[in-house]
């Protein structure tokens, strides 16, 4: 009988042991769970990098192309300059002097497009093209200003027939 009792206190003790886990086994689970999260928290970050690496590329690329379209811009500015310039009455020559200033400005500032920062890149690029809006009109208001001034200038020798001559 005590031999049962024995056998049956052996069985009990195996299967209880073997239903719970040691607490080495339980931290060998927690330490597994942890590099799942690690593995899993590594993958999150890659990811973000590629995101951010994917829009400081895509800045780049706007900035270039800005850059362009404000070179094209100061091409049609200088070429309407070198029109009023070449005028000759002195409205004309006055208004290129100050407009040509106000585009060498505009031209000092466009060339920090590349060195503005992602979040204010949209604000500094409303603030080019006004400032290129501005004196465009500022130039064609200039140009047709002194065309109709040099229209109606009264001091221009009056283009008359001479009377004919008696013999």
């Amino acid at each position: 009988m005590r031999t049962i009792h024995t056998w049956v206190a052996v069985l009990a003790l195996a299967a209880g042991g073997a239903a719970c886990k040691s607490n080495v086994e339980k931290k060998a689970d927690k330490v597994e769970d942890k590099q799942k999260d690690v593995v899993e928290a590594r993958r999150d970050v890659a990811n973000k990098q590629r995101d951010v690496q994917k829009q400081q590329n895509d800045l780049t690329d706007a900035r270039a192309q800005y850059q362009t379209a404000v070179h094209d811009r100061l091409a049609k500015i200088d070429m309407k300059l070198d029109d009023l310039r070449a005028r000759t009455d002195a409205a004309s020559q006055s208004a290129a002097t100050s407009l040509k200033q106000r585009r060498d400005d505009l031209a000092m500032r466009a060339d920090q497009i590349p060195a503005q920062p992602g979040d204010q890149f949209d604000s500094f690029k409303k603030n080019i093209d006004d400032s290129f809006d501005k004196l465009e009109k500022d130039i064609d208001d200039a140009a047709k200003n002194t065309k109709d001034a040099y229209k109606h200038d009264t001091t221009a020798p009056a283009t008359t027939t001479p009377a004919p001559r008696k013999y």
